[in-house]
């Protein structure tokens, strides 16, 4: 079933001390992090991609009127596992990863009440990514995921984070993974301006090494653009490999879709500023 583990309790300077920690990895992967906005009125859900080669470059952000981030390709050439649901909300659930898990785990608070009881949600959450393993491309890529609950009448917002990743005691093995979660309370451990958030990797490779540990602490912005700004140069400073990054804002107060922004660096929609079409 997998280990699981509480969440550890951040100031806003480490939060500031590791996002410069990651401007120094030349290659962090895909990121979903959550956290609580500079004003304390939204919870940020952010989701951000990178690419190395020309078939996972080939793909864009865009968002839907109900709030959804979806991976959209363009061109012929790109690699489907990089096209998915990277946000969705369901209820007060609201939910970022990095692949295909996002469509199960919605579906799975669609049964019965979860979607209104933010325990019985977490725990089909939970339930649900247990029968995943990691990606299964060459580099074994983790899946990274975090489930909020955000609301009227929710209190320092229940999330979850997950990282299912390659067994290193069997590497070879691509049905072979450790799964680790990580439950607690968001608004009880960060402070306002901050969050938590995972990448798939702690750096470029071959074979690229995943990402170790749980959660670790990110700042946020005052809005979604300030907030997706900021993790777009932040990832894209390592390498230059930022695809995209996008932020979404949902009020603390009543769960509902304030706003999103996104950043793409390549294709039709490319809006970075050193955006290559």
């Amino acid at each position: 079933m997998g280990a699981q583990e509480g969440l550890a309790v951040y100031s806003k300077e480490m939060a500031q001390w590791n996002m410069v920690s990651m401007l120094q990895e030349p290659y962090p992967g895909r990121l979903v992090a959550a956290g609580i906005s500079a004003d304390g009125g939204s919870l940020h859900m952010v989701t951000a991609t990178m690419g190395r080669s020309p078939s996972s470059q080939a793909r864009t952000y865009e968002h839907t009127e109900e709030g959804d981030v979806l991976t959209v390709p363009f061109g012929e050439s790109y690699d489907p596992l990089t096209v998915y649901r990277a946000q969705t909300s369901h209820g007060d659930f609201h939910i970022a990863t990095n692949g295909s898990q996002t469509d199960e785990i919605d579906k799975a608070l669609g049964v019965g009440r979860r979607a209104d009881n933010h325990v019985a949600g977490l725990s089909a959450a939970r339930e649900v990514l247990t029968r995943f393993n990691h990606e299964p491309d060459p580099s074994h890529t983790p899946r990274i995921s975090v489930v909020v609950a955000a609301g009227e009448r929710i209190t320092e917002q229940p999330v979850l984070f997950s990282i299912i990743r390659n067994n290193p005691e069997d590497p070879e093995n691509q049905r072979s993974s450790v799964h680790r979660f990580y439950r607690g309370f968001l608004g009880a451990v960060v402070q306002r301006g901050a969050g938590l958030g995972m990448t798939t990797y702690e750096g470029n490779g071959d074979p690229l090494p995943p990402f170790e540990g749980g959660p670790r602490p990110i700042t946020i912005g005052e809005t979604v653009e300030e907030t997706a700004r900021t993790f777009a140069h932040v990832l894209d400073a390592g390498g230059g490999f930022l695809v995209s990054a996008a932020a979404k804002a949902v009020s603390l107060r009543t769960g509902e879709l304030q706003d999103i922004y996104i950043f793409n660096k390549y294709g039709p929609a490319a809006n970075w500023p050193r955006a290559a079409a």
